[in-house]
């Protein structure tokens, strides 16, 4: 599902957002600061161009009236005299030239800066690209490029995206996040990139990427089976030569686990099904699971973990609570 959100974002500012639009525009609005960062961006052009409308004040008698005695005045002097434009005259010519470059640079900026948005709710998309590339997007995710890339093979990424990149030695492919820039000719690798989180990870499958801090003079090259990650508060960059084996199970719809222990599983079932799990007994979080599954349920993952690590398991509304006596470690 494609989803354009400056019309809301104007709504909002109008304060007309209907109850639905306004729980739309909040759900969008937290899914990452560059959102938030939107909407200011916004609120600032409407402001500058709201105050300036409110100098003119096109409609009111007095100002048509002067105007009129001028034009009237003009008519009636003699022949070859010129018609001398009042200052009040000259002001509103300024101001209405004011709103209509505000109206064309919000419009420009706004509207135009980016041809094409494709944004997830709840499900996994696949995207073409122009060149015929392919991005596959995870829930909650989105990504703005240019409608033919005729300016460059630049992509704004917001939350999670696996990409196969068609090579093109003329024009690299380069991917912008809130904090980093990935730049490849052509290869296939996973962005992870949510505003809220605090790591930007790239992992790549094929090929040669150049994994760069934007607030930093950082940067790595990843080689396939390399995982890299970016820490947004100290721009610390390291490379994992054994990343976790779920990096991609969000596309692949696979999960793998060998002696993992519980804290990582849980984690990465928070992540694939988007649901909160607890864990009440903290000594079970170093017990190790082991188990591969293929396009899994939750229940079916978490009666799997009960069995094979002897626990009680509590679901209330969207949360799951494992409780147990715990385990040896190994």
């Amino acid at each position: 599902m494609t989803y354009v959100p400056e019309d809301l974002i104007l709504k909002y500012l109008k304060g007309t957002l209907s109850p639905k639009e306004r729980e739309q525009f909040e759900s969008w609005l937290d899914q990452s600061d560059d959102h938030h960062n939107m909407v200011n961006d916004f609120r600032t052009i409407w402001q500058v161009s709201d105050s300036r409308e409110k100098e003119i004040d096109f409609g009111t008698e007095n100002e048509w009236s002067k105007l009129q005695a001028s034009l009237g005045s003009a008519d009636s002097a003699a022949s070859g005299t010129r018609f001398k434009t009042k200052p009040y005259f000259l002001r509103i010519a300024a101001s209405i030239a004011f709103l209509l470059i505000s109206s064309f640079v919000l419009y420009t900026l706004v509207f135009r800066g980016h041809d094409v948005i494709h944004e997830t709710t709840g499900k996994v998309e696949q995207v073409i690209l122009p060149d015929g590339s392919a991005v596959w997007l995870n829930e909650r995710s989105r990504i703005i490029h240019d409608r033919d890339f005729k300016n460059g093979r630049n992509i704004t990424l917001e939350g999670e995206g696996f990409f196969e990149v068609k090579p093109d030695s003329r024009k690299p492919f380069i991917i912008h996040t809130g904090q980093a820039q990935i730049k490849v000719l052509g290869t296939s690798f996973n962005v992870k990139a949510f505003g809220q989180e605090i790591l930007t990870e790239v992992f790549v499958v094929t090929g040669k990427v150049a994994f760069s801090a934007l607030n930093s003079n950082n940067s790595i090259v990843l080689t396939p089976g390399s995982n890299g990650v970016l820490n947004k508060h100290d721009q610390k960059m390291t490379i994992q030569h054994s990343p976790p084996l779920n990096i991609t199970a969000w596309k692949d719809r696979n999960l793998v686990f060998r002696k993992t222990p519980l804290r990582e599983v849980v984690k990465t079932l928070q992540h694939f099904f988007k649901t909160d799990i607890q864990v009440k007994n903290e000594r079970l979080l170093d017990c190790r699971f082991t188990s591969t599954f293929n396009d899994p349920t939750l229940p079916e993952v978490i009666e799997t973990i009960s069995v094979a690590l002897d626990l009680q398991v509590d679901h209330q509304s969207n949360v799951y609570t494992l409780d147990g006596e715990g385990c040896k470690t190994n």
